[in-house]
């Protein structure tokens, strides 16, 4: 039973020590990191200092452009305003167009309809004379026979 104890003693102190050097491992890896950064700090201050000048130097530039940028805005206002007015006009017009297709349309449709009026107008008179024509050809037919009848009598 010592020897199972001793055993298992000596496992967890291998494991203990297993995990010493990991924990180590880890440590210098995170102080290789922590270098690593401290100098990418450094190169990114010396980039701000850098950036800090090429600001001043735009916004010189940038004052210079200002004034030049102004005429040029009231210029691009005057555009745009005529621009604007255009496309009202233009946007009026399409309606104007759009309205008389409407029209156009319902001019075509009551045409449609009234020559359709029409052809039912011919049909009937067509029929209404076909059935006049068979009613006098029977009332001919009647006096006829009436006729006869008083002939014979």
């Amino acid at each position: 039973a010592d020897e199972v104890e001793t055993s298992s003693d000596n496992k967890d102190a291998d494991d203990l020590q297993a995990q010493q050097h990991a924990a180590e491992k880890q440590v210098a890896d995170l102080q290789s990191q922590l270098g690593k950064a401290r100098a990418g700090i450094a190169w990114l201050s010396a980039k701000l200092d850098d950036a800090k000048v090429s600001i001043k130097h735009a916004d010189e530039s940038r004052s210079r452009w200002v004034k030049r940028e102004t005429a040029e805005e009231h210029d691009k206002d005057a555009a745009s305003k005529a621009q604007q007015i255009a496309l009202a006009a233009e946007r009026a017009e399409k309606e104007r167009a759009d309205n008389f297709k409407d029209l156009e349309t319902q001019a075509e449709s009551a045409a449609s309809i009234e020559k359709a009026k029409q052809a039912a107008a011919r049909n009937a008179t067509g029929e209404a004379q076909m059935w006049a024509m068979r009613e006098q050809t029977a009332l001919a037919v009647a006096q006829n026979r009436l006729e006869e009848a008083h002939h014979n009598e």
